[in-house]
């Protein structure tokens, strides 16, 4: 088992955050065939990826893609969140009868959809917090990404071309920690997550927008040596989907897209925030519902 929220660094201001003194350089220290930079991150391939923290294990195969090409390209395809969740779940038939297999849905937005997929399957699910680094100028937009481990994931070429201050990336960073540390403490409490090692982790989100989040999400699950990692989401944007595919054994995304412009919301007709106190209640339901 692992501990509760002990694991996540306990920033008080900025200054806590250790970063390179190159991190306003990333974008200019890219490597596109995976090497590493002169600061002692890897960046695989052309999205110029870092880790703080350095993964435990990269993956250097593409993975299986799993997509309904009949929704390629489309938006409002989706009634909601649930029936989402329903049709995510017939693509995910093959694990129903995997007893060492476990649903991880990203809080909020991920949890209804990953209720759906768990009841469906007749899988365990367990709630997780992971939250992007937000660009100071723009809340909606971020350039990197917490995990609920306190791993923290870059998005190199966007730190660069940004401009901003180590100082200024040391702030962002420590709020969004900040945030993770409380989501965590409010939907799971000192429940500890159960180790992953030798399990089929299907990692569900509402949908991929940059992807970061996610990739966040995926190097923190991979440090227990899981059997296998499936990513699971009815909507996501092609760029995501690349960014991801190196990193995981399994893509299943309903709803791909391309082009310059992405929005989650675009997959769904009837969209909405999701509030703490429906994950709360779902996670209660479904607590209820263990033997």
């Amino acid at each position: 088992m692992r501990a509760s929220t002990s694991w996540l660094p306990d920033f008080h201001d900025e200054e806590d955050v250790s970063l390179p003194s190159e991190v306003p350089r990333f974008s200019l220290m890219c490597r596109e065939d995976g090497a590493e930079s002169s600061a002692g991150f890897r960046s695989p391939g052309p999205f110029g990826v870092a880790n703080i923290r350095p993964s435990l294990i990269v993956s250097c195969l593409p993975a299986k893609i799993v997509e309904e090409t009949a929704l390629r390209e489309r938006t409002l395809v989706f009634q909601d969140r649930q029936q989402g969740g329903s049709l995510l779940a017939e693509r995910l038939r093959q694990y129903a009868t995997h007893k060492r297999a476990l649903i991880l849905a990203v809080a909020a937005g991920g949890v209804p959809v990953g209720q759906v997929v768990a009841k469906d399957l007749g899988v365990p699910m367990e709630a997780i917090v992971v939250r992007k680094i937000q660009v100071p100028w723009s809340t909606e937009s971020g350039f990197g990404a917490v995990s609920f481990d306190g791993d923290i994931v870059l998005n190199l070429p966007l730190v660069g071309s940004l401009g901003l201050s180590e100082k200024e990336i040391r702030k962002c960073i420590t709020r969004a920690t900040k945030v993770v540390r409380e989501r965590v403490g409010k939907f799971r409490g000192d429940r500890p997550l159960p180790d992953f090692e030798r399990k089929v982790v299907i990692l569900v989100d509402d949908g991929l927008a940059s992807g970061y989040t996610m990739l966040a999400a995926l190097r923190s699950v991979k440090r227990d040596r899981p059997q296998k990692v499936v990513v699971a989401t009815p909507t996501g944007s092609l760029s995501a989907v690349e960014l991801l595919s190196p990193e995981t054994d399994e893509i299943v995304c309903l709803n791909i897209r391309g082009g310059p412009f992405f929005a989650v919301a675009d997959a769904y007709r009837n969209w909405y925030d999701v509030t703490d106190e429906e994950v709360l209640e779902i996670l209660k339901g479904l607590e209820s519902m263990k033997p």
